[in-house]
């Protein structure tokens, strides 16, 4: 869970909820931006976020 309360609640009305499926599609340089993309959106999150996120792989044929 995000350790800001309010960068939770933005995260998650962004998508990053459990059982959505995300997918990354960029990765910037170490310690730089990422995208996702998160209910047909692409969305750009910095590392210090990206590390506050918990996924589980799987495919999508699951």
């Amino acid at each position: 869970m995000a350790s800001e309360k309010s960068m939770a609640d933005r995260l998650a009305d962004l998508g990053f909820i459990p059982d959505e499926e995300v997918s990354c599609v960029l990765k910037g340089r170490k310690g730089g931006m990422r995208a996702y993309l998160v209910r047909n959106a692409v969305i750009g999150l910095r590392e210090e976020n990206i590390n506050e996120i918990f996924v589980q792989t799987g495919s999508a044929t699951e």
